[in-house]
């Protein structure tokens, strides 16, 4: 209801606009209480009730934005949405600490590694002090995201039923989104139907909060620039996963049964791979960006060669000269160049 009976011609009828009331719980959660990833959770609820479709939300408002919603009606939708992120949140306070404390500086006793090693090596679950890690070793990690499009969750839920469909380990870090094979020109044929039926059940089903209808987005592109950071372990059903090694990320496409394991668990098993440095040295000329780029390195070096099931990583002064976009295509064509990661 209007404040302090701001807006006498609409108080008592049921359509007011809440919005500001409940924004205003955020403020609280943040300023006063020191509350900064609940209150994240109730703007993040506000956002996807009032975003349209065409930005993945619920496209629920009052008539003052041009909607139909009530007052109650409004709430509800937040409330809703909000136990979505909540979820979240709590299933990451129910984890505890990380594994392994941050460490600024090598530990006595432990053997110089790569980035990709260092990242395996923070990950890691139940490993001995200094904490070594070496090409050839399987250790088990936590990981961060689970990535997935309609097409390859097909193949993940024949997986996921035959394991009884057990609820997933976080519901706010599966990232599935509806990219691959749909067009607005074909999506009401069979095959599309299927495979986006599939992928907007299990949504609804594990309450997932990182779910994009179709033609929302492009996954790998989307996910960079929205979710992953530097050092975390992100596991992908799709061999583009490694576009996310752009921000510094351990990002991996394995199969799609593969992918469920840590969707449930939180955890996959992982063979320290070798590592292959390609160094930039230089400035590029104006006009060349990252596509330039990595095709001159697969024309020198060639697919399937030097970085074949190696973790790629790229070196060297020339890197302050690609931007984060030209960065992505570099990781992105890692798998192109024979690398699991880049």
């Amino acid at each position: 209801e209007p404040i302090h009976g701001s807006a006498p011609d609409i108080a008592g009828k049921g359509i007011a606009n809440p919005i500001g009331t409940i924004l205003s719980v955020a403020m609280l959660l943040r300023y006063s209480l020191g509350l900064e990833d609940e209150a994240n959770a109730v703007e993040q609820a506000v956002r996807k009730v009032l975003d349209d479709d065409e930005f993945s939300g619920f496209d629920i408002r009052t008539r003052d934005l041009q909607g139909t919603a009530s007052t109650q009606q409004i709430g509800e939708a937040v409330v809703r949405v909000l136990g979505l992120f909540l979820d979240g949140l709590n299933a990451a306070s129910s984890r505890g600490a990380p594994q392994r404390p941050l460490a600024l500086a090598r530990p006595a006793g432990r053997r110089p590694m790569t980035l990709c090693e260092k990242i395996l090596c923070h990950a890691a679950i139940g490993l001995p002090q200094p904490g070594n890690v070496k090409p050839g070793d399987m250790v088990c990690v936590s990981v961060d995201w689970t990535l997935a499009s309609e097409l390859t969750w097909k193949g993940m839920d024949k997986t996921y039923e035959q394991m009884g469909r057990p609820d997933i380990h976080r519901n706010d870090r599966f990232w599935l989104a509806i990219d691959h094979t749909v067009d607005p020109r074909i999506n009401h044929e069979k095959k599309p139907q299927e495979l986006i039926h599939a992928s907007e059940s299990f949504a609804k089903e594990a309450g997932l909060v990182d779910f994009y209808r179709p033609n929302y987005t492009i996954l790998h592109t989307e996910f960079y620039r929205e979710r992953a950071q530097p050092g975390q372990v992100v596991i992908g059903a799709d061999s583009h996963s490694c576009s996310a090694g752009a921000v510094g990320a351990l990002a991996v496409g394995l199969g799609a049964a593969d992918v469920v394991m840590p969707l449930v668990t939180g955890e996959t098993w992982f063979k320290v791979p070798e590592t292959v440095e390609i160094r930039f040295v230089g400035q590029p000329p104006f006009g060349i960006g990252g596509k330039d780029v990595i095709l001159h390195v697969l024309g020198a070096l060639k697919r399937n060669t030097v970085a074949f099931e190696r973790a790629v990583e790229y070196t060297g002064p020339g890197l302050k000269h690609l931007s984060c976009d030209a960065r992505f295509a570099c990781a992105n064509m890692a798998t192109e160049f024979g690398g699991i990661a880049g």
